[in-house]
């Protein structure tokens, strides 16, 4: 009888994971388990834009097309039941 661990399903799960870590993008961040701090962290740690590169200035410019804040170009897993829970408890 074949243990799990030797399974082909256990096999191929360790084989995608090796691979999707070597091939995550540098500005990857994994949120499946974070804690309510970790996830707060991650929302506002970062700088705030300001003068030219606020949404406002490039509006009144017209030129809202040259608008590139951190989330459009985030990779994030995550569970959304979890984040869910956190974002209720942020905004409760």
């Amino acid at each position: 009888m074949r243990s799990t661990k030797g399974s082909p399903e256990a096999a191929l799960f360790r084989f995608l994971s090796f691979i999707l870590t070597r091939m995550l993008p540098e500005n990857f961040t994994d949120l499946i388990k974070c804690s309510f701090d970790e996830f707060v962290t991650f929302l506002f740690e970062r700088p705030v834009p300001s003068g030219e590169s606020s949404f406002a200035e490039v509006a009144r410019s017209g030129e809202t097309d040259k608008w590139n804040p951190w989330y459009y170009d985030s990779h994030v897993s995550f569970d959304p039941f979890c984040l869910c829970d956190h974002y209720s408890r942020l905004f409760s």
